[in-house]
């Protein structure tokens, strides 16, 4: 059987909610959301040292 083809604006209206699906707590996704922003603030700092390593070492081959 095939899926039935979604448009744009009916994927962003509010779908229904499932049999077995909870709903989450304010809690619950103020929680998700710190986490989800220390996910993002983590990658960029890695991403800036990443970029920044190989400057690092060759300032310490020539000092040190």
């Amino acid at each position: 059987m095939r899926p039935t083809k979604t448009t744009y604006r009916s994927r962003l209206t509010k779908r229904p909610r499932r049999l077995g699906q909870e709903q989450l707590s304010e809690e619950e996704i103020r929680a998700g959301e710190i986490e989800a922003s220390q996910t993002v603030q983590m990658a960029v700092v890695g991403g800036i040292l990443l970029y920044l390593s190989p400057f690092a070492i060759d300032f310490a081959r020539k000092f040190l």
